[in-house]
């Protein structure tokens, strides 16, 4: 295990080498030419099966831990609907669909009972474990591919080819992003993030460009209704999770060579002692030619998404770094709001 952490941290060390930044190009720009070179395109086709084929073995490993804790679900509704009060189900059949769209990307809610809690903690320690033991693998093969990008990016520089060194440097940030949410490395912008919340990272790897979002009226507040973020990935722009009901119609996208580096919250509490969002401001920063950090000199912020009214805005920023994923927590509304960055 030391051996292979030792050799993919020389794979990312090389990869960030400095090289020459080429008339103040940024990593996205040009990319809109979707011209990707002949050996980038290559790479990327032999490399893109294996990265499959663990996710699939990696998948069948966690199997019998997955099965194991929709079993106990099922045997704990049975029981229940057998009771005097099958109302108590509830929260247990809405783990289940919690649990088939987002697996561990979220956890059960507060309310559950305690043998879902009980059941929830042997299926994260298990699925833990399986995963920690499979790790060698992927970072062995993250770690060949990380060089060979490196090799290629070194040979374009030499040529001056400004679309062909974007194109190579936007793979090497999607496999570093990758790997740094797969291991776990991994900061929110919450210092004490509420329990109970929702993570929502690109599997393939990504950073987020933008938002979607709606606003509502929750007695006579005027709130987030929702929250959808946008990420950029190897595939191009998808579009996350939605933190709330329905869909986001008001868009806040990054220019191009832009990503998001922080947001701005508001608050409301429409009701007592319950604080949810009222609106955000993204602010968009220059990424930098390293392809992972940002720069904060070089910014510009949307317009307030949703009433810009409210309590005391309160910023989250990814300290200059590119933003992995997004974590919140919502029911009818969106209640709470966070980045997640790379360690």
């Amino acid at each position: 295990m030391k051996r292979l952490s030792n050799l993919l941290a020389f794979a990312v060390c090389l990869a960030l080498a400095p090289l020459p930044h080429v008339h103040g190009q940024s990593p996205e720009e040009g990319l809109e030419n979707h011209t990707i070179p002949p050996d980038l395109a290559q790479l990327m086709q032999d490399y893109a099966p294996k990265e499959k084929a663990l996710d699939e073995e990696l998948k069948t490993q966690l199997e019998p831990a997955t099965k194991a804790y929709q079993d106990a679900l099922a045997t704990l509704i049975q029981k229940i609907e057998h009771s005097s009060t099958p109302e108590k189900g509830d929260p247990i059949r809405k783990e289940v669909g919690r649990f088939a769209s987002s697996g561990l990307a979220g956890a059960p809610d507060e309310n559950v009972p305690v043998g879902v809690k009980s059941a929830w903690k042997t299926y994260v320690t298990e699925a833990q474990k399986i995963t920690l033991a499979f790790a060698p693998k992927r970072t062995a093969l993250r770690a060949q591919h990380l060089k060979d990008l490196a090799e290629i990016e070194k040979g374009w520089v030499a040529k001056n080819d400004t679309i062909a060194i974007a194109a190579v440097r936007r793979a090497r940030t999607f496999t570093i992003l990758r790997t740094a949410a797969e291991e776990n490395r991994v900061q929110c912008t919450e210092t004490n993030p509420k329990p109970v919340q929702v993570t929502d990272i690109p599997h393939e790897g990504g950073y987020l460009i933008g938002f979607a979002a709606n606003a509502g009226k929750w007695w006579n507040s005027q709130v987030t209704e929702v929250a959808e973020p946008i990420f950029m990935t190897p595939e191009g722009v998808k579009t996350g999770r939605a933190f709330g009901r329905n869909h986001g119609n008001t868009k806040a996208i990054a220019k191009d060579g832009y990503a998001v580096g922080a947001i701005t919250v508001r608050g409301k509490i429409p009701q007592p002692n319950v604080e949810v969002v009222g609106c955000f401001q993204l602010t968009f920063m220059k990424i930098n030619p390293d392809g992972l950090t940002l720069d904060p000199k070089d910014s510009y912020q949307s317009d307030w998404l949703g009433d810009p009214g409210g309590l005391k805005p309160k910023e989250h920023s990814g300290r200059g770094k590119l933003i992995l994923g997004v974590r919140a927590k919502s029911g009818d509304d969106t209640d709470t709001l966070s980045l997640l960055f790379m360690k």
